[in-house]
């Protein structure tokens, strides 16, 4: 069975067509932005079109929307205080009374919301139906004769024909703001299917701010085939080229860290004969990809300071389809449990035999993961610093203080973006110093500073009364002068710090990835059956309610769940597992359950790892504490395999101190 995968290569800087890279990826942004706005548009009326033929649906909805958010806000107030026995008798009354006009709304609203969907869903039907068989362009076309006749049928609902004169509307519209936009049509269906993701996410997308990152692509038609193994990889097509590599280059590893050649992407057509427009890039193969080539995409990132840029790759091929064993089952439970020994499991794993083992960051790694924040708190305390000493220099010196400058910094005491401040040093830098002169000066400042015996001393950013006195030394004695070249060299310091900062997060996370991938690969290739637990895993990261802060053990556990992400692991499992053989199953009770006698009980799940059940006080193991993360994964193997909840034992929720 033919699977597709992406294959990704760093490149070098561009070698040609740089400035229509950068056009395009700003066309790009504006073309995004406008299918957004097209988008809420045609929301926004297709909701007005509801409310006039279903004017109760709408004042029912925003009725149930208030009453489950005050319903929600009361229950994690009664959460925090400590359940309903502990909390305020009027916050809990009130919770119930919400909880019963919510049940006695929810009906009617969902009837009413069925009723909805089932006049538009029955001409969609129709047409569906009608169209199978077709070619593109051929459905294309008959789909449009068929809405058409449909639109002058009265047998189908008002309702329906209103909704589709709007999108018949708004496509074309759609499809205007296509032919204007400039990009080539390998971008611009990337960011249509974006669009679609961005309203799948949230309700509400924001628009997108152009830093000149994002992706330019070319739709391979119907494929490339690409070359063998025994041949000279090369790509020769109207829309992509790649200079050829020998045969023999991946061979050994120094020759794969060396497969450099050249990649050329289409990026637009000129004249009349629709001559390409090529962007080129150096690019390293470090492995040979395989299958047929369908897209192609020039990745633009910025990671601090620095771009990046890479070359995309989706192939489809049957390699991709991993063959799988002949035997073994195993259950993973995902977690980020600090242990011990300074490590953080991320993954328990335990399978048929008995065996168990577990995936876990090392103390360095953790560090590593946690280094950016440090190196933020450093930034964080100099952004401090230089803002509450340019806001003295502002009242030891307000006759030097212009009123534009003032009004730029009316609320300097409230500011928390550092781009604020840089914007402030390079106003000041520019009126008051040349260029080659503060060039010259930072070259002084920054050998003396190197040189210097102390360790405190030797960093590139010191005190304002520091570099003044430095200053003055220099000969740069004038006051408005001498803040300029503080703040100057806090802009540097934040810069080199910030980009620091980014260079390290991206570096770790990308550690860990390999970390999980060598981990997942080695699972796939023992055992034939995985069994995982299936949950939205995003629901854990849930914010206090508003007026509370958290405990010490909740921000910990926070902090974990941020370097862990298992949300990553798991997606590495998807990626690397062969088809069937990841199973997923329903969430419950997987910690709470004795895996010795069944019985499910509440548990202590922070204080420690070990837990012992109340009722077979863990007999078959001596009595001894049973890890709750290989308990989850040992309820898992002893589980029928659900299909969906239909055939889910129903099971009571035990109350804190009883067993159910």
């Amino acid at each position: 069975m033919a699977k597709t995968r992406v294959y990704a290569y760093g490149c070098k800087f561009p070698t040609k067509g740089r400035e229509i890279l950068r056009s395009h990826l700003r066309l790009s942004v504006d073309y995004y932005n406008a299918l957004l706005k097209l988008e809420k548009e045609r929301r926004a009326r297709f909701r007005t079109i509801r409310e006039q033929h279903f004017p109760d649906l709408g004042a029912m909805e925003s009725e149930l929307s208030e009453k489950c958010a005050r319903k929600k806000e009361l229950y994690e107030k009664i959460k925090a205080s400590g359940g309903k026995r502990k909390a305020p008798p009027e916050l809990v009354q009130e919770h119930t009374e919400l909880s019963a006009r919510v049940k006695e709304l929810s009906g009617p609203c969902k009837a009413r919301r069925a009723e909805c969907n089932a006049q538009m869903d029955e001409p969609k039907k129709f047409i569906k139906e009608a169209l199978v068989g077709r070619f593109t362009l051929d459905r294309k076309r008959a789909r449009v004769k068929l809405i058409d006749e449909m639109l002058k049928d009265p047998k189908w609902p008002q309702f329906w024909k209103d909704s589709a004169m709007l999108d018949r509307e708004l496509l074309a519209q759609k499809e205007k703001l296509r032919h204007d936009s400039g990009i080539f049509h390998g971008t611009y269906t990337a960011i249509e299917s974006a669009v679609a993701q961005a309203f799948n996410d949230s309700p509400n997308p924001e628009p997108k701010r152009c830093d000149y990152s994002g992706r330019i692509g070319v739709q391979i038609q119907p494929g490339y085939e690409l070359p063998n193994d025994d041949r000279d990889f090369e790509i020769r097509s109207s829309n992509i080229e790649i200079d050829p590599v020998a045969s023999d280059q991946w061979e050994t590893r120094s020759g794969r860290r060396h497969a450099f050649s050249r990649v050329r992407i289409r990026v637009a057509s000129v004249g009349k004969r629709h001559e390409p427009v090529w962007v080129e890039l150096p690019v390293v193969f470090h492995r040979r990809p395989p299958g047929t080539l369908k897209w192609a995409y020039i990745v633009v990132k910025r990671v601090g300071v620095r771009t990046l840029y890479q070359l995309q790759l989706t192939l489809i091929s049957d390699k991709f389809d991993r063959e799988l064993p002949k035997s073994g089952q195993c259950s993973i439970n995902f977690g980020w449990r600090g242990m011990p020994d300074g490590t953080l499991r991320v993954a328990a794993l335990k399978d048929s035999t008995g065996y168990e083992e577990e995936l876990a960051l090392d103390p360095d790694l953790r560090s590593s993961l946690s280094y950016p924040e440090e190196l933020r708190s450093i930034g964080d305390g100099h952004f401090n610093c230089a803002v509450a000493e340019f806001r003295a220099w502002m009242k030891s010196y307000p006759k030097l203080v212009s009123d534009e400058l003032r009004e730029d910094t009316r609320y300097m005491h409230q500011w928390r973006s550092h781009k604020k401040l840089a914007k402030i040093a390079y106003r000041l830098k520019g009126e008051t110093f040349q260029e080659q002169e503060l060039e010259d000066l930072w070259v002084v400042w920054r050998t003396e500073r190197k040189a210097a015996q102390k360790e405190s001393e030797r960093d590139l950013f010191a005190s304002r009364v520091e570099i003044e006195r430095w200053a003055a030394k220099q000969g740069v004695a004038d006051p408005q002068r001498q803040i300029a070249l503080y703040l100057e060299w806090w802009r540097r310091k934040n810069h080199h710090l910030y980009g620091w900062e980014c260079d390290q997060r991206y570096k770790s996370l990308n550690q860990r990835r390999e970390v999980y991938r060598l981990w997942v690969r080695s699972v796939c290739d023992r055992y034939r059956e995985i069994r995982i637990e299936k949950f939205n895993m995003s629901k854990t990261a849930v914010r206090p309610p508003k007026g509370t802060e958290r405990t010490r053990q909740e921000k910990l556990a926070s902090h974990h769940r941020f370097l862990a992400s298992p949300s990553v692991l798991r997606l590495c499992l998807l990626s690397a597992a062969a088809t069937d053989q990841v199973h997923q199953l329903p969430a419950y009770d997987g910690t709470r359950r004795c895996q010795f006698c069944g019985v499910v009980s509440e548990i202590d799940a922070k204080s420690s790892v070990d837990t012992v059940c109340p009722v077979c006080h863990n007999e078959p193991i001596a009595g001894k504490g049973d890890d709750q993360d290989f308990r989850n994964a040992g309820n898992q193997l002893i589980r029928e395999d659900w299909a969906d909840d239909e055939n889910r034992p129903k099971t009571k929720r035990a109350k804190k101190g009883r067993v159910s």
